[in-house]
């Protein structure tokens, strides 16, 4: 197992985890995190970053994707793994906000340094995710890396119903 996660300035250069356990040789994931944006909403203040991977693991819809992600949804992430694999003792940390970041005080979260460094961190956040074979083919993961809506969002009520009554019907129905 092994994992090359530059914290240089070098954005081209891609952080590589692979060849875990119970994997063909070659199998790898290539993740960086770049092109950090400033995004304001009418709500919200945030920075967005870019989340590419290059992969040639089978369990991914495609050998590359590319998706904008904010800190939260890192969080989340995280949060979701922290659940599915109880306790936090074996999964990556994220990198903390500042106390200054929520008073305006230093670096705050949109300074140019602070955004650097956060996304240096949360490449090597994804990468330490990356070189674990359990998380790595991990549908969450997965979906965090490839699918533009993270969390997926739950069925709508409407859906929910539709399918609740369209499976009572075919269950009430001995002829079908």
């Amino acid at each position: 197992l092994w994992m090359n996660g530059s914290t240089d300035n070098d954005d081209d250069a891609p952080g590589v985890a692979g060849e875990g356990e119970g994997e063909g040789k070659g199998d790898s994931v290539s993740i960086t995190v770049t092109d950090p944006v400033a995004v304001m909403t009418e709500d919200e203040y945030y920075t967005r970053f870019t989340v590419t991977t290059d992969t040639t693991l089978l369990e991914y819809k495609e050998p590359k994707s590319v998706v904008h992600r904010r800190y939260k949804q890192f969080k989340q992430l995280r949060s979701l793994l922290k659940q599915h694999f109880g306790g936090s003792g074996s999964l990556p940390n994220l990198p903390g906000d500042t106390l200054g970041s929520f008073f305006n005080i230093g670096n705050t979260r949109f300074d140019e340094k602070f955004v650097e460094q956060r996304q240096q961190a949360l490449q090597a956040f994804l990468l330490e995710v990356a070189a674990a074979p359990a998380l790595r083919t991990n549908p969450t993961v997965i979906s965090f890396l490839c699918d533009e809506q993270f969390p997926p969002s739950p069925p709508t009520t409407a859906t929910t119903t539709a399918t609740a009554t369209a499976t009572n019907a075919n269950t009430s129905n001995p002829a079908v």
